[in-house]
């Protein structure tokens, strides 16, 4: 009986890891890149700034705040 047991327990174990294996492949397969969204800029000194993609920017001062020039 105590076999029988241990046999049951060790093939439900068994099935639940490879069970569990299989979906983690399969999702991270499904999911793909995660995509970014960029929106505005760090100033590192004056007239110059780094946007979040790591490109060099030219700033322009307007109005009292650094703008992306054009």
């Amino acid at each position: 009986m105590k076999k029988m047991f241990l046999i049951a327990g060790l093939v439900m174990v068994a099935s639940v890891l490879i069970g569990v294996g299989n979906r983690s492949i399969s999702l991270l397969e499904a999911d793909g890149p995660a995509k970014k969204t960029c929106v505005g800029f760090t100033v590192i000194e004056a007239g110059k700034g780094i946007n979040c993609y790591g490109d060099t920017i030219r700033l322009a001062k307007r109005n009292g705040f650094y703008t992306a020039a054009k």
